[in-house]
């Protein structure tokens, strides 16, 4: 337990209340009381005992006073360039700091200027992304249309053409010669022959039989290449041709 107590062998006065210790050490404690000395503050009046000593001032000796101004001159001196020093430390200092904090604004401003930059760019492509994959989408069922339809139409034509081949074989089928007349169809071949050979001139006229003469056959019922009735060369029956020609020669 540390406590401080006022001595009683020290006189004090009630005026004076703002005394303070000056040491707290243990040296002097006894038992739970502890004697300390007390000491006075600066600004506080002086003792009355003590208000009308004028106090000694010890004489300096020849050429003390110069050597003290020296270096009190010398002292300021110092304090003065340590004072500057430490101003234009304090100046730069000063200086960099506003250098790196106007640094520090640029590279804020264009980084926010690239932010911004890159945000536009950004919903441009967007944009432009969005346009392609909706054109995309949009040639793909373009293109799935087509490919519908052509396979319908495809479809569509196969129908047709194997119900057009169903009808020639139907027709071919018509065409065969029954059991019961093929006597009569080969003695009606034999008396009506088919000469498949043909002749053609320079000209492009034909001469229809492997006996034939250009005299048989007049110009103008010579059939010609160019002709719709010879588009697909075939057989050629001879008779109306000769039936014409003998008709003429009559008239």
């Amino acid at each position: 337990m540390n406590l401080v107590t006022r001595s009683n062998h020290l006189f004090l006065k009630l005026a004076q209340t703002n005394w303070y210790p000056c040491s707290t050490s243990f040296e002097h404690c006894t038992g739970n009381l502890l004697i300390v000395r007390w000491r006075k503050m600066r600004l506080d009046p002086p003792n009355l005992n003590k208000r009308m000593k004028v106090p000694f001032k010890n004489p300096l000796e020849e050429g003390e006073q110069d050597e003290i101004s020296r270096l009190h001159q010398m002292n300021n001196f110092k304090d003065e360039s340590l004072r500057i020093y430490l101003k234009k430390l304090y100046h730069k200092a000063i200086d960099s700091a506003a250098a790196e904090i106007r640094e520090a604004d640029e590279e804020e401003q264009e980084h926010r200027e690239n932010m911004e930059y890159l945000n536009k760019e950004n919903k441009r492509l967007a944009a432009v992304r969005e346009e392609r994959i909706r054109k995309e989408v949009d040639e793909r069922l373009e293109y799935v249309m087509l490919s519908k339809m052509r396979h319908n139409e495809k479809a569509q034509r196969l129908h047709e053409e194997a119900l057009q081949a169903l009808q020639d074989a139907e027709e071919l089928v018509q065409s065969f010669i029954p059991a019961d007349r093929i006597a009569a169809a080969l003695e009606e071949a034999y008396d009506n022959p088919v000469d498949y050979n043909y002749a053609i001139d320079s000209k492009g006229f034909m001469y229809p039989g492997l006996k034939t003469k250009p005299t048989d056959i007049a110009p103008e019922f010579r059939p010609h290449l160019n002709d719709p009735d010879v588009a697909k060369i075939g057989a050629i029956d001879l008779s109306p041709l000769r039936q014409k020609h003998a008709e003429k020669a009559a008239n």
